[in-house]
C-alpha cells in the first residue's frame, strides 16, 4: 500500500495499528469464523455448519455469533427438532426483541 498525504507535518503511525486496519480490511468472514473457531476450540463440525450460513445472515451476525447458532443447531435431533434463540439486537428497545 502507499498512502498518500499532502501538506501538515508527517504523523508518526505504528506500523502494527496500519497492519491490523489493513488486516481488518482485507479479512472475510470466513477468516473470521476460523479464527473464532480456533479461539474457542471449537468442533470442526461447528465450523462446517457455522460455513454454510448464507450471505444475509453473515451480513447480520459476527462468526463468534454463527459457531454458538451453529451449536444450537448441531443439538437439534428427533427429539428436539425446534431450537430458538431471543435477544435483543443494539437498536431494539427495552420491550422488543428478535428471534432466530
Amino acid at each position: 500500500f502507499i498512502i498518500g498525504r499532502s501538506g501538515g507535518k508527517t504523523p508518526k503511525v505504528d506500523p502494527a495499528t496500519v497492519e491490523a486496519a489493513i488486516r481488518d480490511i482485507v479479512r472475510t468472514w470466513e477468516d473470521a469464523l476460523s479464527e473464532a473457531a480456533e479461539a474457542a476450540g471449537s468442533d470442526p463440525a461447528l465450523k462446517s455448519i457455522a460455513a454454510r450460513f448464507p450471505e444475509s445472515y453473515r451480513d447480520t451476525f459476527s462468526a463468534s455469533v454463527a459457531l454458538a447458532d451453529a451449536r444450537r443447531i448441531a443439538k437439534i435431533d428427533p427429539e428436539n427438532q425446534i431450537a430458538i434463540d431471543y435477544y435483543r439486537r443494539t437498536d431494539q428497545k427495552p420491550h422488543q426483541a428478535a428471534l432466530k
